[in-house]
């Protein structure tokens, strides 16, 4: 069930960048010869077509997101890794491409079906014993469970066609921590309804339908960031229930209870630790006990 939430969180979560990407695609065409405007297309068509294939997966992993080949360091400090994760899930790691990507997140992520990218960030706790290897495997195996469910962060061909997307996001991010930086952090937390408000404000009083059209642009952005929260809330529960059926729930919390502190994550501790992955409770705010949560009487 939360695998099919996800799904559909997904689907209204690309539903601006697609059309954002071919907007932006169509603005750069025009700009250019047609001669080039048609190779451009015809090229990012083939590079997406060209994606599904494994080397095509390798090659965009590598290309768009800075993936490579371990060294013979990095294979040697996972291979304890790569043993626990044959003795809890009993899926051969061999199966899936290994690469690296630097990032001092202690994270691992998928990229299409076939290549699973692990940060350097793992890599090096782990080679400094800051890391237990169960709790390595415990954040890989949170990955395969992703994977398996289809749910992947990045997938090839999605990259590709939504580059044009990604280069707007990298311009938009630079403004926003300039603006974040310059207006105080109350005012600025809510600064978008601020906007919204006026845009619908002046579109009552002046009779411009542009305002009416900017206040309905903040509001499919704002859309698309709660359709993004739920996709990651929903492909966090996906993967935690194939933690905690390989055995490994515990071992995550604990990497949760040290490096997160918010509500979504404390909630996630508990289900890793109890298996309870549907609401326990009433309408006066106590939980309901699960099977195995109560102590035994004395």
């Amino acid at each position: 069930m939360a695998a099919t939430r996800a799904r559909v969180a997904r689907g209204l979560l690309l539903v601006v960048p697609l059309l954002m990407s071919a907007a932006l695609a169509l603005v750069f065409g025009s700009l250019i010869p047609v001669f080039g405007a048609s190779a451009l297309f015809g090229a990012l068509g083939l590079a997406a077509w060209a994606a599904w294939a494994p080397a095509g997966e390798r090659a965009v992993a590598r290309v768009l997101l800075g993936a490579h080949e371990p060294t013979m360091f990095q294979r040697y400090t996972l291979a304890p890794v790569a043993q626990l994760l044959l003795d809890y899930t009993g899926d051969p790691p061999e199966r899936l491409q290994l690469r690296v990507i630097k990032n001092p997140e202690v994270a691992a992520y998928g990229c299409g079906r076939g290549t699973l990218l692990v940060c350097t960030g793992l890599i090096e706790a782990l080679a400094r014993n800051r890391l237990p290897a169960t709790e390595a495997a415990a954040v890989i195996t949170h990955e395969l469970g992703v994977m398996r469910a289809g749910l992947t962060r990045s997938e090839p061909p999605l990259l590709v066609l939504l580059l044009p997307w990604r280069l707007w996001l990298t311009v938009m991010g630079a403004m926003w921590h300039v603006a974040k930086s310059l207006i105080p952090g109350p005012l600025f937390r809510i600064a978008p309804g601020l906007m919204f408000g006026a845009m619908l404000w002046l579109g009552y009083n002046r009779g411009d339908p542009a305002y009416f059209l900017a206040a309905a642009l903040l509001a499919v952005a704002f859309g698309t960031y709660r359709a993004h929260l739920w996709w990651a809330n929903e492909r966090s529960r996906v993967g935690d229930r194939y933690v905690y059926q390989c055995g490994l729930g515990q071992p995550l919390a604990n990497i949760l209870m040290r490096s997160h502190d918010d509500r979504h994550t404390r909630d996630r501790v508990v289900r890793l630790r109890t298996g309870v992955f549907a609401t326990h409770g009433t309408d006066t705010g106590w939980a309901t006990p699960a099977p195995g949560d109560l102590p035994a009487r004395p």
